[in-house]
């Protein structure tokens, strides 16, 4: 079944195709307004209804989204904490639930990850010159880790050679 978009729907009609949507993965409060919207719900009064319907069936649950979300970049992309808190927020996600997903994130796979980026990179690149380990920490910078982490892996790195 194709939806055309900016199409007026009925909060009912809006509430059954948005707990398919989230059924089908872990969305966001923000994720879902869009979408409603998107649909042409733009009553407020009726996209709150559908929200709060959503919440109340556990469909959408902005805490474990962030907790889900925070786990599956790190693992799958390979994103250091600053990036992910921006991608959360750019989700509208609420600030204490990014706080309390990164602080969730286990530490020892966080610096094997950032160990694992920095070492690939290395030897592609060196770590002899001053442009090298420079490139190196942009590199890290866009992968979204602070440049205290990035300094210590360079120092763990050069240590090791």
């Amino acid at each position: 079944m194709t939806y055309s978009s900016k199409q007026n729907i009925s909060r009912e009609e809006a509430l059954s195709r948005a707990m398919r949507y989230c059924a089908y993965q872990e969305r966001s409060t923000g994720d879902v307004v869009r979408k409603l919207n998107d649909w042409g719900l733009d009553d407020d009064e009726a996209i709150f209804w559908v929200i709060d319907n959503l919440k109340n069936e556990k469909f959408v649950d902005d805490q474990r989204f962030a907790r889900i979300y925070a786990n599956s970049k790190l693992n799958q992309n390979q994103w250091g904490k600053n990036k992910i808190k921006y991608a959360l927020r750019e989700k509208s996600v609420p600030d204490g639930y990014i706080k309390h997903a990164i602080e969730q994130l286990p530490d020892d796979k966080y610096h094997e990850v950032l160990q694992k980026l920095a070492n690939e990179k290395a030897k592609k690149t060196g770590l002899k010159t001053r442009e090298q380990r420079a490139r190196l920490t942009r590199f890290l910078l866009q992968r979204g880790f602070s440049q205290e982490e990035i300094n210590k892996a360079i120092h763990e790195l050069i240590k090791d050679i």
